[in-house]
């Protein structure tokens, strides 16, 4: 080949890469809060597995912890294409996601869950029981985080004696919760329970062992009561409207990897990170209730909890009842 001729060949070769470049579509997939690295492992392989699918069509970005987004406004950011792949919590969204956080209502999970409740989550929406909470949003995969339980500054005089106790909530269905046993309940987004905890404006806050490693709860943290509270969703989505403008290979490519399996394998990201979190908290004082005070406290207000969020939710709340108890049993049993 002569020098023209090779000329002529690197810079047809360059065109055709720069043309595939910019044909690409680049998305950020972001979390608002800090990355553990088994997160950002999952999202960066689940990122990498689309890309691969796409036919050289998407580019995905993982980011995390930036001015970006926040805990409050992700959903906005991804809706208005700041950012085109969000993880967010639902149990920030008050209102929004109330069948979706089925799993935030006591004594609905079991205390040892392990991946279930993920699987059992997405398969609800798979179903089409949470549509109309995603109407403007498609899921991706879904994470639900070990059991949330109380984590106190200080020790509690007694689990008899909690009264007057400021409690950090993250669902409103908590709030009768913390009433009936005298506390005073506080909503604050994840990232402030730390300071909130130091300064003692919070005595104490609900949430899952999960939170401890990236959020360091157990530096302000010494007595904790492990009992089924409930726990959070954590939802990865995109916005309907960006997904729709996207070639059909992109969409294709997102469609193979939003599914069960991602989901199990969040919620197994989120089950180490509660082991984790327990393990930094060594030498704290962890209770688990009796038998007898968990019947005594799920009578006390886990039932009306319950019945609340069925009337709440209704009429869709009886469906997705009966459903989440039948999957959850299936998962349970590895069906």
């Amino acid at each position: 080949m002569n020098i023209k001729a090779r000329l002529c060949l690197q810079v047809a070769l360059a065109l055709l890469a720069a043309n595939q470049t910019s044909a690409q579509e680049k998305l950020t997939m972001f979390y608002p809060g800090p990355l553990e690295s088994n997160w950002e492992k999952l999202f960066s392989e689940w990122a990498r597995k689309v890309e691969a699918d796409s036919k050289n069509t998407l580019v995905i970005e993982v980011k995390a912890n930036s001015p970006l987004a926040n805990f409050t406004n992700i959903i906005d950011r991804v809706e208005n294409d700041v950012v085109q792949i969000g993880i967010a919590l639902a149990s920030i969204f008050p209102r929004r996601f109330e069948l979706t956080q089925i799993v935030a209502v006591p004594f609905t999970i079991d205390l040892d869950d392990d991946d279930q409740a993920s699987t059992t989550v997405w398969r609800l929406y798979k179903a089409g029981l949470l549509d109309s909470e995603y109407d403007t949003m498609i899921p991706l995969f879904v994470g639900v985080s070990k059991q949330s339980g109380f984590h106190f500054a200080r020790p509690p005089k007694s689990l008899d004696q909690l009264q007057g106790l400021k409690m950090r909530i993250f669902a409103s269905s908590q709030l009768d919760m913390v009433k009936s046993l005298g506390m005073s309940p506080v909503s604050l987004p994840p990232t402030d329970i730390y300071l909130a905890l130091q300064r003692g404006t919070l005595d104490g806050t609900i949430t899952s062992w999960t939170s401890f490693p990236s959020l360091r709860l157990q530096e302000v943290t010494k007595y904790h009561v492990e009992l089924p509270l409930g726990g959070s969703v954590f939802i990865a989505f995109m916005s309907r409207k960006k997904y729709n403008a996207l070639p059909e290979a992109a969409r294709r490519a997102i469609d193979a990897n939003a599914n069960e399996s991602y989901s199990r394998a969040f919620g197994r990201v989120l089950g180490e990170d509660a082991e984790k979190g327990k393990k930094l908290s060594a030498g704290h004082t962890i209770v688990r209730l009796t038998p007898e005070k968990t019947a005594e406290w799920r009578q006390k207000f886990g039932d009306a909890m319950a019945e609340n969020w069925r009337k709440a939710n209704a009429p869709q709340s009886e469906k997705v009842l009966e459903a989440f108890a039948r999957i959850y049993a299936d998962v349970k049993a590895g069906r």
